[in-house]
């Protein structure tokens, strides 16, 4: 029964990491990383799904 209902639970989204430094974002105040989110997030989404990982000091 719990693996029946487990299954139905799962996460339904892909693990697969896009850092959006590997994208260009640098991490400090001088440098616009907008274009970097764009490109990790339009990688995400032609990969059909994944997580999107924003190191703290990007937006520290």
């Amino acid at each position: 029964m719990f693996d029946a209902t487990y299954n139905k639970v799962r996460k339904p989204y892909k693990s697969d990491l896009f850092n959006v430094r590997d994208f260009g974002a640098v991490g400090n105040a001088s440098n616009n990383a907008t274009a970097a989110f764009k490109a990790a997030i339009a990688a995400a989404k032609a990969n059909g799904g994944g997580i999107v990982l924003v190191p703290e000091a990007i937006i520290a």
